[in-house]
This record gives C-alpha cells, structure tokens and sequence, in this order.
C-alpha cells in the first residue's frame, strides 16, 4: 500500500464522508418524499375544481385544490403539470403555508 501524505489522507476521508452523507440523505429524503406525499394524498380539500379549467385565472385556493386533486388521481399530462407550476410561481407570494404544502407535496 502507497504512503498517503496527510494532506491526501485528509481529502480521502473527506470523499468517503461526503459519499455517505449524500447515500443516507438521499435515502432519507425519499421516505420523507413518499411519507408526505401518502399523508397528503389521503386528505381532499373541500372544493370542487375542474383540472382543465384556466391556470391563469386561478386563485391560490383553487390552484392547490387542483393541484391536490391531479396528484391524487395521478394525472401524467405534462401540459397540466406545467401551467399549474407556472401559476403556483405567479401567486406564491400570496399563498399560505398549508397552500404551498398541498403545492410542494400534492
């Protein structure tokens, strides 16, 4: 085995140490990820919304109603996905914390 000067040995743990720092985060934030995301999911926001309706006039209470009703039907239409996350940019100053929670974790 080659002799290590201290300053490569010193960068040698470092790597090893980034590398499992970032292996057991990641792990942990899936969980987090699938856990919220199954919490939320199980809720329905008592408002009746159409999904094709227009992002643009959207109010932020409509929005992550909608927003929570195609996550939970599972919608995959990335032209939906899309208008939804440019008007959630557009109002998001003036959304509430449990709003922006069914926004992030719908």
């Amino acid at each position: 085995m080659a002799l290590l000067r201290p300053r490569e040995r010193l960068l040698r743990s470092a790597i090893a140490a980034e590398s499992r720092l970032r292996y057991r985060g990641r792990r942990m934030h899936k969980r987090f990820r699938s856990w919220s995301q199954h919490r939320v999911r199980q809720y329905w926001l008592p408002q009746k919304v159409s999904l094709h309706a227009d992002p643009g006039e959207m109010s932020p209470a409509y929005l992550s109603a909608a927003v929570q009703k195609a996550a939970t039907l599972r919608k995959h239409d990335a032209a939906l996905w899309f208008g939804f996350s440019r008007r959630a940019q557009q109002v998001a100053d003036s959304c509430t914390p449990q709003q922006l929670g069914y926004l992030f974790y719908g």
